[in-house]
């Protein structure tokens, strides 16, 4: 059985990537928010707080994808202490990239919704 393994390295720079990727998503939320607090239209609020829910389907798979990638990379120092086995499991690295895929799938279909509208505007 072949053993997925990202070099701690390669997993360092995909790491900061989707820490970026999440403090993008978090800030447009966090504006958001503040977008739901100062409007008074309640149709508008209702956009805001479905557009907010929706950026979740994002936000969501990078935490975890964020969290699994930390532990494959830094796997000695962590988990590892506590388990018997020397390297990580495999499905750490895979679910990892694929949550990452789902997120970025999600994040263009929120940015060709945003192009729409600019369109459409």
């Amino acid at each position: 059985m072949t053993h997925d393994f990202l070099p701690t390295s390669d997993a360092i720079a995909l790491l900061t990537l989707i820490v970026a990727l999440s403090a993008y998503v978090a800030t447009i939320r966090l504006w958001l928010i503040d977008r739901i607090k100062k409007v008074r239209d309640e149709e508008e609020k209702k956009k805001l707080k479905t557009t907010s829910r929706l950026l979740t389907l994002a936000d969501a798979p990078l935490v975890v994808s964020g969290v699994l990638l930390f532990f494959h990379g830094f796997w000695n120092n962590t988990l590892g202490l506590w388990f018997s086995c020397a390297e990580p499991p495999n499905w750490m690295l895979s679910w990892s990239i694929g949550l990452l895929t789902f997120a970025l799938v999600v994040l263009v279909a929120h940015h060709i919704g945003a192009w729409w509208k600019s369109i459409r505007a």
